[in-house]
């Protein structure tokens, strides 16, 4: 399902990729793109575990906004971090992230895609993986802009409306009284993975955690 997802909100970057790779092929003087002996080797876009090669590693290529977001339907997630904080008024804290992790052979990919939004930053753990992080509030805007013009096509789509809901929140400081970090955390609750055992259980003196939410009907009539 996971590479159904991905492969399915790629086919929407392909029309608008081709009209890069044509714009791209006039400039060069190159009239017919079905004549593979028109190109030259260099500029042929190769595929290598499904990632445009040419994109990818040509500095002077930016990225399709699409391609973008097709790759983040099937590689990201939004995730809300929460631990404790000494310089918290209540204790606690949330750390909101978007986040993409790839093996450590497709690094540049991630260098490439931030570049592409100008913030974040890329890291690798051990030497196998790689990995893309946005965790500034003022930086996730940018991310977010780009979903909104760019909507991402799967299920991923109510994860990053909820996302967006618990930033709002997190704006207007709920976070920072007890009862509005417990509502959050219902929330976050249901984002991704649910919080585990043990964090629930050092949060219990907080309060107990609202067990049922509003259903968020926005994020059907958002799409």
């Amino acid at each position: 399902m996971h590479i159904v997802s991905y492969l399915l909100t790629l086919l929407i970057a392909i029309d608008s990729l081709t009209v890069v790779i044509d714009n791209y092929a006039k400039g060069r003087g190159i009239s017919n793109l079905n004549n593979k002996s028109n190109l030259p080797g260099k500029n042929v876009v190769r595929y290598s575990s499904g990632i445009p090669f040419g994109s990818a590693r040509s500095p002077g290529i930016k990225l399709n906004p699409w391609f973008v977001t097709g790759f983040a339907d099937g590689e990201s997630s939004f995730s809300m971090s929460v631990f404790k904080s000494k310089t918290a008024a209540i204790g606690w804290t949330i750390e909101p992230c978007f986040i993409i992790t790839l093996h450590i052979k497709d690094i540049e990919l991630l260098n490439k895609i931030q570049l592409f939004f100008g913030v974040g930053s890329v890291s690798t753990i051990g030497n196998k993986v790689a990995r893309y992080r946005v965790r500034s509030r003022q930086d996730l805007k940018i991310i977010i802009a780009h979903f909104e013009k760019y909507p991402l096509q799967t299920t991923k789509f109510i994860n990053f409306m909820s996302f967006c809901k618990i930033l709002e929140h997190m704006n207007n400081r709920l976070h920072a009284t007890v009862p509005g970090f417990l509502k959050l955390l219902s929330l976050i609750n249901k984002l991704n993975n649910p919080l585990s055992e043990s964090l629930l259980a050092n949060l219990a003196p907080l309060g107990k955690i609202p067990s049922s939410v509003q259903k968020m009907n926005y994020i059907l009539q958002s799409h």
